[in-house]
């Protein structure tokens, strides 16, 4: 990740780290699935190269659809700090059925510091 984001001229083009965060040890390896494992495996395993792109440059960070030990990366505010982009209908999977109650999922991706809707 760190040769793409040296390669990109980071004069003209923000950059984004995607999916935060860990959308590689999902349950079974399922998209959009449940990460378990504990804060230090979260902090150590997953988190490592969101650390060395935002060191090299990287403008802004997409959260993930997945969830870790359960909740939500959209809803969840410990986790989201910067400049920090939903993916693509992210927060409408916050409620189940999704889209169900997009009032509600609106408040809980922006007061979990999420800065841009993608819809």
């Amino acid at each position: 990740m760190k040769d793409a984001i040296e390669g990109c001229c980071l004069k003209t083009v923000a950059a984004c780290a995607k999916h935060y965060v860990g959308d590689g040890g999902t349950v079974k390896g399922i998209n959009e699935n449940n990460t378990i494992i504990d804060r230090h495996g979260l902090l150590s395993i997953h988190m490592a190269g969101y650390y060395s792109s935002i060191i090299k440059g990287v403008s802004t960070v997409m959260v993930s659809y997945s969830s870790w030990k359960g909740l939500r990366m959209h809803g969840k505010k410990k986790w989201l700090l910067g400049f920090v982009i939903s993916d693509w209908a992210g927060i409408d999977k916050l409620t189940y059925p999704w889209h169900t109650n997009y009032t509600y999922s609106i408040l809980e991706g922006v007061n979990a510091c999420i800065d841009m809707v993608s819809n």
